[in-house]
This record gives structure tokens, sequence and C-alpha cells, in this order.
């Protein structure tokens, strides 16, 4: 059985900081572990970081909505730049439509800045609606 949100909460160290697991995960943190091993999936877990912080989404729900994504859909942070529509549809599972939606937007817009396209998608015609899209073509477009 696994411990209550409030348990883990709770459960600290004896020199104040908290205990291992993943309610603990400091995203920071996480994010650098996963640019040693791969900078593009760092990239992405950046921008989904930036959106949370759009959203006004506190530190314990980022982990409980992460610790539900590798639980339900075993879709790490770092697997994410891989399996977009997973997420996305992961976010739509826990939020519903309407906040996944602008959740979506938030992190499109983190994408775009995050990959420099904001310049090259205002010249041209083309136009992205969804994620798994923008990251389809952000990442086209690494090293031109």
């Amino acid at each position: 059985m696994s411990p209550s949100v409030a348990e883990s909460e709770q459960d600290s160290r004896s020199d104040g900081q908290p205990s291992e697991g993943f309610l603990h995960l400091d995203l920071l943190s996480e994010i650098q572990r996963i640019q040693a091993k791969d900078p593009l999936a760092a990239r992405v877990a950046r921008c989904v970081s930036a959106a949370f912080d759009a959203m006004g989404i506190s530190p314990v729900s980022r982990q409980l909505i992460l610790w539900n994504l590798l639980v339900a859909r075993k879709l790490g942070l770092e697997e994410i730049v891989d399996r977009p529509a997973d997420f996305i549809e992961g976010m739509r599972a826990l939020w519903g439509g309407a906040a996944a939606s602008v959740f979506e937007h938030k992190l499109m817009k983190e994408i775009k800045r995050e990959f420099s396209l904001e310049a090259n998608l205002r010249k041209g015609t083309v136009t992205f609606r969804t994620v798994p899209e923008l990251l389809q073509y952000a990442t086209s477009r690494i090293g031109d």
C-alpha cells in the first residue's frame, strides 16, 4: 500500500530534507538529470514546467500530475518528447477538455519560445493545432 499524499509530505529525514520518493520530485533536478541523458527531452521538459508555471500549478500538483502519468500511462517526464499525444491525452483525462486545451495552448507557446519558432511561424502560413504536430516540426528543425 502506498502512502497518502499527506503522509508523504510529512515524511522527511532528520535533517529536514524530504525523503526520497516520487512525490518529492524536484522538477528542476529532474530536468537536470534528463539533460545529462537527452538534451532534447530536457528542453521539452522545461517547456512542460513553464506551461505549469503559466497555469499557476503548484509544485505538489505538478508532482501528482507527473506521478499519475507515470503510473497510469507509463509516461515519464523524459518520454514526453517521444509521446506527446499520450501526454496531452493524459492531461485531458486528468483535467477534462477545457483546462487541458488551455494547458496545451500554454505548452505550445513555450515550445515555440524554447525552439525559437515564433518568428518562423509568423512569416509563413504554417500553423499547428496540436502539441505533437508542433513538436515534430520543432525537432525536425534542430540543426537547421
